[in-house]
């Protein structure tokens, strides 16, 4: 009685220890103590064939419905996140504030530190939603997009960027599908330089097209394009745009319709014109509403 006793105490303690007291285990830490002659009998019987074989099909089980059923990580350990950088204000908000605050909770929750930066972060989407009202993507993105397809020769891509003085260009399949993006960046990655060439012949070499079958360096948009690319839908809220742009730092988001197919873009100054003027609206509301309680 006194050794199943210790070892109760000793379950509970460490159950403390690593913060995971839960309550069926510390009643099957109880058990041998108070269930009687019957399963004192068993002895260390009793924590292999009971126990372990019920802590063994609850895991098989749980192992089954999280991630073949529900699609999602099991089991969850914790995320090594980078360092926190000024460029990344959520990444100190996630890392420090609520490290430290799920570390001084007096209590026991069981929720991981990416479920809880989930949450947080949904609640900050319907707070943008909230202050920004009723308006969507739709609402913003510039309808009339230059685009290019998979196989389009990189040197016409690259003059319809010019010639448009576009700073990305949306790919898209046959059916209008976004499938990836190109930027400035995607041309010049693939420039080399060989000895002695300056970076014009460099430059020059590479968008021409090549004589011939061969070619040794990119000759079509989808070798060298971004893919996958994100994307909105045209009925998702301006809210959404907000920590791509400005935690993400996207530049062009496409915004496609329920098909995927390409119906818009949106760029910042679109955002922040529209911020402008829900802030601006707000001010003036709050003005008025000054004024009458003064008269």
């Amino acid at each position: 009685m006194t050794a199943c006793a210790a070892a109760m105490g000793g379950c509970v303690l460490g159950m403390l220890a690593l913060r995971c007291l839960h309550p069926p285990g510390a009643a099957t830490a109880l058990t041998p103590v108070i269930g009687g002659p019957a399963i004192q009998a068993l002895g260390f019987d009793y924590v292999g064939l009971p126990v372990g074989m019920s802590v063994a099909l609850l895991t098989l089980m749980a192992l089954i419905i999280n991630r073949w059923l529900l699609k999602q990580r099991y089991p969850v350990w914790p995320a090594i996140q980078p360092p926190p950088t000024v460029e990344n204000p959520r990444a100190v908000f996630a890392e420090g504030d609520l490290r430290h605050a799920l570390k001084n909770l007096d209590t026991f929750v069981d929720v991981t530190l990416d479920d809880l930066s989930q949450l947080l972060g949904d609640a900050e989407q319907n707070s943008f939603r909230r202050f920004l009202g009723e308006q969507y993507c739709r609402d913003l993105m510039d309808r009339e997009v230059h685009r290019v397809e998979y196989a389009t020769e990189v040197e016409d891509a690259w003059k319809l960027m010019q010639r448009h003085r576009l700073k990305s260009v949306p790919v898209v399949d046959g059916h209008q599908r976004v499938i990836g993006i190109v930027t400035w960046n995607d041309f010049l990655k693939y420039i080399k330089l060989t000895e002695g060439q300056s970076f014009k012949d460099g430059f020059l070499a590479f968008f021409r097209r090549t004589p011939g079958v061969t070619a040794d360096k990119p000759e079509v948009i989808g070798h060298v394009m971004t893919a996958p690319v994100t994307v909105l839908r045209d009925d998702c809220s301006i809210a959404e745009l907000i920590p791509l742009m400005a935690f993400q730092g996207l530049r062009q988001i496409p915004i496609v319709d329920a098909e995927r197919r390409l119906v818009g873009m949106v760029h910042p100054s679109r955002l922040i014109a529209a911020l402008y003027r829900r802030q601006l609206a707000a001010l003036t509301l709050q003005a008025q509403a000054s004024q009458s309680s003064n008269t």
